[in-house]
């Protein structure tokens, strides 16, 4: 039985409460989304495109819905932990999927909108009307759902020609005394020739129960606009999440995006790029890190649907103990996009015997005079490396760790902000030194790095 069932059941008992608490355009789309929803089922593991994920199972539990509205305050100081050092941003904190409180929005510069869904009328007249639920794809069930049950969101709007140089921080928290779905929306919309930074961060409070997020960016950059988009996860164990990046890039834009896993439960982020106008440029540089029984799984599809556009994507996994990681990437060249270039490439180490990663890397081209390429390449640490730097006098776990962080590098070399490079490259540091030393057999003797024999 599919997980929908009991969504669609809730939205038809309670839709007078839902549509109360949200503003008349959000509720013009649920329609559409039900439709999609009665005709569909959400994906399970095994199916196209999903390797280890089960988004029908992320959904299966009994979770209840704040339908309502009641207010989650979380501890902001315990549960937030990326704080940038030497950075200065301008934050909004949302708990669950309600706004908790915002800092330093003040300082932006006038032409930069951030608010809620439920004051954008007031803020950022029409924009609302015209991008919200036009760019993600709501044949997609899990966006479907997220439509249905969305209730209210954040706007980020740039004015033409406005350069935010203040990066703006949204601060996801997870705090649920039950388990819970919480559905989260963003609308980002970048006039012409306008500029601007977001770091999202997504984490679960520490007393939080076994819950679901459903996560749905939408983003419209108009001709000459630069978007730098930095997505850093870093909930707990008992999180599922799923996210997806849904973005239109029109004439001479540019979208920087990096996905950056550090630790989760069960995540599938799933991003979709249109490259619609004459060289435009979209640049993916992510990374995640697994271990225990974790699951990270990136999807990614690039559209070159204009010609003389570019785009680039590296992806890197670090996979350890019992976790399992997937990357699944397609570049598809349309008729006419002349002159494309495109590159995609995924690297991984499997850390451990009993880790698994799944890549899956794809070009479809329907023109000549193209550049593309794209490749993958899984493997274990270098052994000689390792030996090498255990002969001279560092123990085998800290070894195991830099030659790690050492492999991540050229992803956070990506990141433009010299403070949250810094502040990354010890966040995943950290991380790493953490993650278990599963090399090993039940009796502690090492592995044998080439033969897996003692």
């Amino acid at each position: 039985m599919s997980a929908i069932n009991q969504y669609i059941d809730l939205y038809r008992a309670h839709h007078a409460i839902i549509e109360q608490h949200s503003r008349p355009v959000i509720n013009d789309r649920r329609e559409t989304a039900l439709n999609t929803l009665l005709s569909s089922c959400l994906p399970r593991r095994g199916d196209e495109g999903y390797k280890y994920t089960d988004v029908n199972e992320m959904f299966s539990p009994d979770l209840g819905v704040n339908i309502t509205r009641v207010p989650f305050h979380a501890d902001v100081a315990r549960a937030f932990k990326c704080d940038v050092p030497n950075i200065s941003t301008s934050q909004i904190i949302i708990t669950n999927d309600m706004l908790q409180e915002t800092r330093g929005l003040d300082m932006l510069p006038d032409g930069v909108t951030v608010c809620t869904f439920a004051r954008a009328e007031t803020e950022c007249p029409g924009v609302l009307e015209r991008y919200y639920g036009m760019i993600a794809d709501n044949g997609s069930p899990a966006v479907a759902l997220n439509t249905l049950l969305c209730q209210d969101g954040i706007l980020i709007h740039v004015a033409r020609g406005v350069h935010c140089q203040r990066p703006i921080q949204l601060v996801n928290l997870l705090a649920a005394s039950v388990p819970m779905l919480v559905s989260r929306r963003l609308l980002i919309v970048l006039e012409q020739d306008a500029e601007c930074t977001l770091l999202t961060c997504d984490h679960t409070h520490a007393q939080s129960v076994a819950s679901t997020i459903s996560q749905v960016t939408e983003i419209d950059l108009a001709p000459g606009s630069s978007l730098r988009f930095y997505a850093l996860e870093e909930s707990n164990a008992t999180t599922s999440r799923i996210s997806t990046v849904q973005a239109r890039v029109d004439t001479m834009a540019r979208l920087a995006l990096s996905p950056i896993i550090l630790t989760s439960g069960r995540s599938r982020s799933n991003i979709n790029v249109e490259l619609n106008g004459r060289q435009a440029d979209c640049r993916i540089y992510g990374l995640a890190t697994t271990s225990d029984t974790q699951i990270a799984d990136i999807s990614s599809t690039l559209k070159h649907n204009a010609p003389h556009c570019t785009s680039d994507q590296l992806i890197k996994y670090v996979a350890d103990g019992d976790s399992r990681a997937a990357f699944e990437g397609l570049i598809r060249v349309e008729y006419g996009a002349h002159h494309t270039e495109a590159y995609q490439n995924n690297r991984n180490i499997v850390a451990s015997p009993t880790a698994r990663i799944h890549t899956r890397p794809q070009l479809e081209i329907y023109c000549d005079d193209v550049k593309c390429s794209h490749g993958a390449a899984t493997g274990m640490l270098d052994a000689d490396a390792l030996f090498y730097m255990q002969s001279r006098g560092i123990p085998r776990e800290q070894a195991r760790s830099m030659l790690m962080q050492a492999f991540m590098c050229d992803i956070l070399d990506k990141v433009t902000l010299e403070p949250l490079r810094d502040r990354l490259r010890h966040l995943i540091e950290r991380r790493l030194a953490t993650m278990a030393d599963t090399d090993t057999t039940a009796d502690g003797r090492a592995l044998c790095d080439r033969c897996g024999a003692c």
